[in-house]
C-alpha cells in the first residue's frame, strides 16, 4: 500500500495566505477510516482555495490533489478560473501553479494537469 504525504509543499509567496490546516480522521464505507487533510488559503483579491487530500478526494489514494476555489465569502465558487469544477489528480507543484491563479485572477490557457497526469 502506498504511503500517503498529507504535507503539502507551498511556494514561500503562498504561506502568509494559508489561513487554516486541519486535518481529520473520517470514516467511510467502502475505505473505512482514513486520514484527510484541508489546507485553506485566502487572497488579498478576496478569493481563496480549498486544497484537500484523503481517500475521498479526486486523487487522493494516489498521493494527489484535489483543489477547489473559494469565493470571497468562503465557499466554493464555479468559475473558468478553475475550469467550473474542483481540480483533481494535482501535484504539489501544480497546486501552486493554480494558486498563483487564484492569486493573479489570471487563466494560463497553457496549463491543463490533466495533460501529464493521464500521459504518465
Amino acid at each position: 500500500m502506498m504511503e500517503i504525504n498529507y504535507n503539502l509543499t507551498i511556494n514561500k509567496e503562498f504561506e502568509q495566505y494559508l489561513i487554516e490546516r486541519t486535518e481529520r480522521k473520517v470514516a467511510f464505507p467502502t475505505f473505512g477510516m482514513d486520514t484527510n487533510v484541508q489546507y485553506r488559503f485566502k487572497f488579498p483579491n478576496g478569493y481563496g482555495a480549498s486544497v484537500i487530500k484523503g481517500s475521498g478526494s479526486y486523487g487522493g489514494t494516489l498521493n494527489l490533489w484535489e483543489l477547489a476555489l473559494l469565493g470571497m465569502d468562503g465557499h466554493l465558487l464555479y468559475t473558468d478560473l478553475v475550469g467550473n469544477d474542483v481540480l483533481g489528480f494535482l501535484t504539489d507543484s501544480e497546486v501552486n501553479k493554480v494558486l498563483e491563479m487564484i492569486y493573479s485572477g489570471k487563466i494560463d490557457e497553457d496549463f491543463n494537469p490533466y495533460i501529464s497526469y493521464y500521459n504518465d
